[in-house]
């Protein structure tokens, strides 16, 4: 059975990644949440029955990811350090891949950034690669942004996040990590990416922009609702919170769904609706509108950071 699934009816189309929904277990690691998904997705067998992904980086538990970062206050780079561990930390993991980026437009307003992803050996750019998986990060920003000392978010950790992240950055560069820095990543570009077998991103959101400022969420489990914070400045302007974006749906109900989460959402002139894997969330996947999803990603603090992931198929 295909890992990817496009079924179409008589009210649309879905092109959705199919990949097991895990909760987070505390306020601060949403990040490594996403990831389990990734590897788990990852773990699971190709069409020929073919393990994507070592065992031992494949496990549910986050254990391992904890020692490896040391940290409870999560940047995006962290992400990136854990999914080059899983990828190319591992004795005999195979050799590397590129992930070769060619720019397709470019005006004075913004340019847009089209990734592909290849075998070359002379490509730009190495990738971090397990068998056929490749990734790549993508922000505005590849270091901190010293203006986010005045954001709530951000301000009791400010100093030592940014000496340490900086340090991150420069590690990365001198391993050939791949980092992109974009000056704008069109929406496009990226409903281009998702919506393609075995691709999917790690986004960066503000959850109070997601959440329309906080929703409700229900725990089937234990019967009751709730507002789940992702950390404890959940009252500020800014929010920072990982999803995964695992489709792209067509589908009329899908689309008239997520117009229906608020007033402004049903101004959304987007024939499309976004596919998440939200880790705050009980319900096994969320349907965003573009709009939302969008001002969430590009929200003052995000640096519209994403972390594009692919499992290329024989």
């Amino acid at each position: 059975m295909s890992n990817y699934l496009s079924l179409q009816g008589d009210s649309g189309e879905r092109g959705i990644t199919p990949m097991k929904h895990i909760h987070q277990l505390d306020t601060w690691d949403c990040g490594l949440t996403c990831i389990q998904m990734i590897l788990h997705w990852l773990h699971q067998s190709d069409d020929d029955g073919e393990m994507v992904l070592s065992r031992c980086f494949a496990k549910d538990d986050q254990v391992w990811m904890r020692e490896l970062i040391g940290t409870d206050s999560i940047w995006t780079i962290d992400l990136v350090r854990i999914l080059h561990r899983a990828f190319n930390g591992s004795p005999g993991c195979g050799s590397r891949d590129t992930l070769e980026q060619k720019c397709i437009k470019e005006d004075s307003l913004h340019s847009d950034v089209q990734m592909e992803f290849s075998t070359s050996p002379d490509g730009p750019l190495q990738s971090s690669v397990y068998a056929t998986v490749s990734f790549l990060f993508c922000s505005t920003n590849l270091g901190v942004d010293q203006s986010y000392n005045r954001i709530g978010y951000y301000r009791d950790a400010f100093q030592r996040d940014a000496q340490r992240v900086e340090q991150l950055f420069a590690v990365a560069v001198a391993e050939s990590m791949p980092l992109l820095q974009v000056q704008h990543l069109s929406l496009k570009v990226l409903v281009d990416f998702v919506s393609r077998k075995g691709c999917v991103a790690i986004v960066l959101v503000d959850n109070r922009v997601l959440l329309n400022h906080g929703t409700i969420h229900e725990d089937p489990n234990k019967n009751e609702q709730f507002e789940f914070a992702t950390n404890n400045q959940s009252n500020t302007s800014y929010s920072g919170h990982y999803v995964v974006l695992c489709g792209i749906s067509y589908d009329s109900n899908d689309v008239c769904y997520a117009k229906s989460f608020s007033s402004e959402d049903s101004f959304d002139d987007n024939d499309f609706c976004m596919v998440l894997k939200n880790p705050g969330s009980w319900k096994d996947q969320e349907l965003v509108t573009a709009k939302r999803f969008e001002e969430a990603w590009r929200s003052n603090g995000t640096d519209e950071d994403v972390i594009i992931i692919n499992r290329r198929y024989s």
